[in-house]
Protein backbone atom coordinates (compact mmCIF):
# COMPACT_ATOMS: atom_id res chain seq x y z
CA UNK A 1 0.00 0.00 0.00
CA UNK A 2 1.36 3.46 -1.20
CA UNK A 3 0.03 6.76 0.65
CA UNK A 4 0.57 9.74 -2.08
CA UNK A 5 0.31 13.08 -1.01
CA UNK A 6 0.62 16.13 -3.27
CA UNK A 7 1.44 19.72 -1.98
CA UNK A 8 0.87 23.28 -4.06
CA UNK A 9 4.38 24.35 -3.25
CA UNK A 10 4.41 27.74 -5.07
CA UNK A 11 2.71 30.63 -5.03
CA UNK A 12 -0.06 30.29 -7.57
CA UNK A 13 -3.42 28.26 -7.81
CA UNK A 14 -2.40 25.10 -9.94
CA UNK A 15 -5.31 23.20 -12.37
CA UNK A 16 -5.77 20.21 -13.64
CA UNK A 17 -3.58 18.74 -11.06
CA UNK A 18 -2.83 14.43 -11.72
CA UNK A 19 -0.59 11.54 -10.57
CA UNK A 20 0.70 9.21 -12.82
CA UNK A 21 2.21 5.95 -11.62
CA UNK A 22 2.78 3.00 -14.15
CA UNK A 23 3.89 0.28 -11.93
CA UNK A 24 0.93 0.83 -10.03
CA UNK A 25 -1.90 1.96 -12.13
CA UNK A 26 -4.47 1.66 -9.28
CA UNK A 27 -2.44 4.73 -7.71
CA UNK A 28 -3.20 6.93 -10.74
CA UNK A 29 -5.23 9.64 -9.84
CA UNK A 30 -6.71 13.26 -10.88
CA UNK A 31 -6.77 16.13 -8.18
CA UNK A 32 -7.97 18.87 -10.62
CA UNK A 33 -7.74 22.07 -8.68
CA UNK A 34 -4.71 23.04 -6.00
CA UNK A 35 -4.53 26.05 -4.05
CA UNK A 36 -1.37 27.51 -3.02
CA UNK A 37 -0.28 25.96 0.22
CA UNK A 38 -2.83 23.26 -0.43
CA UNK A 39 -2.23 19.34 -0.33
CA UNK A 40 -4.02 16.15 -1.12
CA UNK A 41 -3.35 12.45 0.30
CA UNK A 42 -4.86 9.21 -0.75
CA UNK A 43 -4.08 5.58 -0.38
CA UNK A 44 -3.35 2.91 -3.41
CA UNK A 45 -2.35 -0.95 -3.13
CA UNK A 46 -0.79 -3.02 -5.50
CA UNK A 47 -1.55 -7.03 -5.13
CA UNK A 48 0.49 -9.45 -6.27
CA UNK A 49 3.65 -8.72 -5.37
CA UNK A 50 6.59 -11.23 -5.58
CA UNK A 51 9.48 -9.54 -6.28
CA UNK A 52 11.17 -5.93 -4.64
CA UNK A 53 10.78 -3.46 -7.31
CA UNK A 54 10.82 0.57 -7.19
CA UNK A 55 7.63 2.36 -7.63
CA UNK A 56 7.71 6.37 -9.13
CA UNK A 57 4.83 8.54 -9.11
CA UNK A 58 4.70 11.72 -11.35
CA UNK A 59 2.50 14.35 -10.54
CA UNK A 60 1.73 17.38 -13.22
CA UNK A 61 0.22 20.40 -12.58
CA UNK A 62 -0.70 23.73 -14.94
CA UNK A 63 -0.16 27.37 -13.85
CA UNK A 64 -2.58 30.20 -14.43
CA UNK A 65 0.06 31.22 -17.41
CA UNK A 66 -0.47 27.66 -18.97
CA UNK A 67 2.87 26.61 -18.14
CA UNK A 68 3.14 22.96 -16.97
CA UNK A 69 4.69 21.97 -13.19
CA UNK A 70 6.01 19.01 -12.34
CA UNK A 71 7.81 16.38 -9.82
CA UNK A 72 8.27 13.08 -9.15
CA UNK A 73 9.01 10.72 -5.96
CA UNK A 74 9.75 7.04 -5.36
CA UNK A 75 9.06 4.91 -3.06
CA UNK A 76 11.30 1.09 -2.46
CA UNK A 77 8.83 -2.28 -2.30
CA UNK A 78 11.06 -4.48 -0.09
CA UNK A 79 9.16 -8.36 0.72
CA UNK A 80 9.74 -10.92 3.01
CA UNK A 81 9.80 -13.90 1.50
CA UNK A 82 11.37 -17.73 2.65
CA UNK A 83 11.71 -20.87 0.51
CA UNK A 84 12.51 -24.48 1.87
CA UNK A 85 13.70 -27.26 -0.04
CA UNK A 86 13.70 -30.84 0.93
CA UNK A 87 15.69 -33.70 -0.44
CA UNK A 88 15.56 -37.89 0.27
CA UNK A 89 18.99 -39.48 0.64
CA UNK A 90 17.64 -42.47 -1.09
CA UNK A 91 15.94 -43.03 -4.18
CA UNK A 92 13.79 -46.06 -3.32
CA UNK A 93 13.26 -47.95 0.34
CA UNK A 94 12.30 -51.35 1.66
CA UNK A 95 10.43 -51.68 5.37
CA UNK A 96 13.33 -51.49 7.84
CA UNK A 97 15.37 -48.87 5.57
CA UNK A 98 15.85 -45.66 7.40
CA UNK A 99 15.65 -42.85 4.67
CA UNK A 100 17.63 -39.44 5.90
CA UNK A 101 16.08 -36.02 5.03
CA UNK A 102 17.78 -32.58 4.09
CA UNK A 103 16.25 -29.38 4.74
CA UNK A 104 17.12 -25.98 3.11
CA UNK A 105 15.48 -22.83 4.07
CA UNK A 106 16.46 -19.59 2.39
CA UNK A 107 15.62 -16.28 2.60
CA UNK A 108 14.79 -14.81 -0.80
CA UNK A 109 13.24 -11.85 0.01
CA UNK A 110 15.01 -8.33 1.32
CA UNK A 111 14.16 -8.20 4.63
CA UNK A 112 15.51 -9.39 7.37
CA UNK A 113 13.31 -12.78 8.63
CA UNK A 114 12.78 -13.93 12.42
CA UNK A 115 11.37 -16.50 14.25
CA UNK A 116 12.08 -19.24 11.41
CA UNK A 117 10.44 -23.02 12.13
CA UNK A 118 10.46 -25.74 10.80
CA UNK A 119 7.83 -28.78 10.36
CA UNK A 120 7.11 -31.72 9.21
CA UNK A 121 4.18 -33.86 8.62
CA UNK A 122 5.35 -36.95 9.11
CA UNK A 123 8.64 -36.16 11.39
CA UNK A 124 7.67 -33.47 13.37
CA UNK A 125 9.72 -30.06 14.64
CA UNK A 126 12.91 -30.30 12.74
CA UNK A 127 15.84 -28.38 14.29
CA UNK A 128 17.17 -25.67 12.31
CA UNK A 129 20.85 -24.32 12.63
CA UNK A 130 19.32 -20.17 13.03
CA UNK A 131 15.91 -19.17 13.21
CA UNK A 132 16.87 -15.57 11.99
CA UNK A 133 17.91 -15.18 8.19
CA UNK A 134 19.50 -11.42 6.45
CA UNK A 135 18.55 -11.73 2.93
CA UNK A 136 19.77 -14.74 0.42
CA UNK A 137 21.41 -17.00 3.53
CA UNK A 138 20.74 -20.25 4.63
CA UNK A 139 20.22 -22.39 6.83
CA UNK A 140 20.10 -26.10 7.16
CA UNK A 141 18.52 -29.08 9.29
CA UNK A 142 18.11 -32.84 9.59
CA UNK A 143 15.74 -35.61 10.14
CA UNK A 144 15.80 -39.90 9.98
CA UNK A 145 12.95 -41.42 9.38
CA UNK A 146 12.73 -45.57 9.35
CA UNK A 147 10.30 -47.14 7.09
CA UNK A 148 7.42 -49.51 8.39
CA UNK A 149 5.58 -52.03 6.93
CA UNK A 150 3.07 -50.02 7.32
CA UNK A 151 3.48 -47.75 5.10
CA UNK A 152 3.63 -49.91 2.17
CA UNK A 153 2.83 -50.43 -0.92
CA UNK A 154 3.77 -46.51 -1.09
CA UNK A 155 5.58 -44.43 -1.96
CA UNK A 156 6.91 -42.32 1.43
CA UNK A 157 5.56 -38.80 0.89
CA UNK A 158 5.70 -35.74 3.35
CA UNK A 159 5.68 -32.36 3.81
CA UNK A 160 7.57 -29.75 4.61
CA UNK A 161 6.35 -26.27 6.14
CA UNK A 162 8.78 -23.45 7.03
CA UNK A 163 7.65 -20.35 8.37
CA UNK A 164 8.75 -16.33 9.02
CA UNK A 165 8.28 -13.58 10.18
CA UNK A 166 8.89 -9.85 8.58
CA UNK A 167 9.98 -6.91 10.22
CA UNK A 168 6.71 -5.36 10.09
CA UNK A 169 4.48 -8.53 11.42
CA UNK A 170 4.16 -10.50 8.13
CA UNK A 171 4.37 -14.23 8.52
CA UNK A 172 5.95 -15.80 5.40
CA UNK A 173 5.44 -19.18 4.48
CA UNK A 174 6.70 -22.07 2.33
CA UNK A 175 6.32 -25.77 1.29
CA UNK A 176 8.14 -28.67 0.23
CA UNK A 177 7.40 -32.26 -0.22
CA UNK A 178 9.81 -35.67 -1.05
CA UNK A 179 8.37 -38.78 -2.57
CA UNK A 180 10.66 -41.80 -2.08
CA UNK A 181 9.35 -45.24 -4.02
CA UNK A 182 8.61 -48.19 -1.50
CA UNK A 183 9.65 -51.79 -2.96
CA UNK A 184 8.45 -54.81 -1.34
CA UNK A 185 10.88 -57.79 0.16
CA UNK A 186 9.50 -61.21 -0.76
CA UNK A 187 10.13 -63.82 1.64
CA UNK A 188 12.59 -65.79 0.57
CA UNK A 189 11.90 -69.76 0.55
CA UNK A 190 14.09 -72.58 0.30
CA UNK A 191 13.46 -76.05 -1.96
CA UNK A 192 13.95 -79.06 -0.36
CA UNK A 193 16.17 -81.11 -2.82
CA UNK A 194 14.63 -84.09 -4.77
CA UNK A 195 14.73 -87.56 -3.42
CA UNK A 196 15.25 -90.58 -5.55
CA UNK A 197 12.93 -93.16 -4.97
CA UNK A 198 13.28 -95.87 -1.88
CA UNK A 199 15.35 -98.74 -2.28
CA UNK A 200 14.42 -100.48 0.47
CA UNK A 201 18.06 -100.57 1.85
CA UNK A 202 19.77 -98.48 4.73
CA UNK A 203 22.98 -96.73 4.69
CA UNK A 204 25.09 -99.40 5.20
CA UNK A 205 23.73 -101.89 2.58
CA UNK A 206 23.87 -98.86 0.27
CA UNK A 207 27.51 -98.42 0.63
CA UNK A 208 27.92 -101.85 0.30
CA UNK A 209 26.02 -102.71 -3.31
CA UNK A 210 28.20 -99.62 -4.29
CA UNK A 211 31.52 -101.65 -3.35
CA UNK A 212 30.00 -104.75 -4.46
CA UNK A 213 29.50 -103.20 -8.35
CA UNK A 214 33.11 -101.59 -8.35
CA UNK A 215 34.59 -104.85 -7.34
CA UNK A 216 32.26 -107.05 -9.69
CA UNK A 217 33.89 -104.67 -12.90
CA UNK A 218 37.23 -105.37 -11.69
CA UNK A 219 36.45 -109.80 -11.12
CA UNK A 220 35.28 -109.53 -14.81
CA UNK A 221 38.14 -108.40 -16.35
CA UNK A 222 40.59 -110.32 -13.93
CA UNK A 223 38.59 -113.10 -15.23
CA UNK A 224 38.80 -112.53 -18.94
CA UNK A 225 42.49 -111.52 -19.05
CA UNK A 226 43.89 -113.79 -17.12
CA UNK A 227 42.12 -117.18 -17.61
CA UNK A 228 39.39 -117.42 -14.77
CA UNK A 229 37.68 -120.69 -15.36
CA UNK A 230 34.57 -119.02 -14.45
CA UNK A 231 31.79 -116.42 -15.36
CA UNK A 232 30.24 -114.08 -12.32
CA UNK A 233 26.93 -113.98 -11.07
CA UNK A 234 25.38 -111.68 -8.41
CA UNK A 235 22.95 -113.45 -5.91
CA UNK A 236 21.85 -112.67 -1.86
CA UNK A 237 23.48 -114.61 0.39
CA UNK A 238 20.74 -115.10 2.95
CA UNK A 239 22.03 -113.00 5.67
CA UNK A 240 21.17 -109.37 6.42
CA UNK A 241 19.49 -108.83 2.51
CA UNK A 242 23.02 -108.93 1.25
CA UNK A 243 25.04 -109.50 -2.41
CA UNK A 244 27.70 -112.12 -3.14
CA UNK A 245 29.64 -112.23 -5.75
CA UNK A 246 29.86 -116.22 -7.13
CA UNK A 247 32.59 -117.51 -9.81
CA UNK A 248 30.21 -119.93 -11.88
CA UNK A 249 31.68 -122.67 -14.70
CA UNK A 250 32.84 -121.57 -18.02
CA UNK A 251 30.57 -123.25 -21.23
CA UNK A 252 33.32 -124.32 -23.51
CA UNK A 253 32.99 -121.21 -25.97
CA UNK A 254 33.35 -119.33 -23.47
CA UNK A 255 36.35 -120.56 -22.56
CA UNK A 256 37.67 -120.99 -26.06
CA UNK A 257 37.49 -116.97 -25.90
CA UNK A 258 39.29 -117.24 -22.71
CA UNK A 259 42.45 -119.05 -24.50
CA UNK A 260 42.60 -116.53 -27.21
CA UNK A 261 42.59 -113.95 -25.15
CA UNK A 262 45.85 -115.44 -23.04
CA UNK A 263 47.63 -116.50 -26.23
CA UNK A 264 47.18 -112.67 -27.66
CA UNK A 265 48.42 -110.87 -24.19
CA UNK A 266 51.25 -113.17 -24.17
CA UNK A 267 51.99 -112.79 -28.01
CA UNK A 268 51.65 -109.00 -27.08
CA UNK A 269 54.43 -109.33 -24.04
CA UNK A 270 56.74 -111.19 -26.35
CA UNK A 271 56.71 -108.88 -28.91
CA UNK A 272 57.29 -106.01 -26.39
CA UNK A 273 60.25 -108.03 -24.80
CA UNK A 274 61.76 -108.66 -28.11
CA UNK A 275 61.59 -104.93 -29.04
CA UNK A 276 62.89 -103.97 -25.71
CA UNK A 277 66.20 -105.66 -26.60
CA UNK A 278 66.69 -104.01 -29.97
CA UNK A 279 66.25 -100.51 -28.69
CA UNK A 280 68.81 -100.88 -25.99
Amino acid sequence: TFTITVTNTGNVDLSNVAVSDPLAPGCDATIGDLAVGASTSYDCTVAGVTAAFTNVATVTGEAPGGEDVTDEDDAAVEIAAISVLKVANATSASAGDQVTYTYTVTNTGTVTLTDISLADDKLGAITLATTTLAPGESTTGTATATVASTDLPGPLVNVATVTGEGPGGEQVTDQDDATVPLVAVLPVTTTPPATLPATGLDTDQAAGLGLILISLGMLALAAALFGGAGRLRLAPDGIGGRLRANLLPLSPTERMAVHRHRVAAWWVRRRSRSLSRRIR
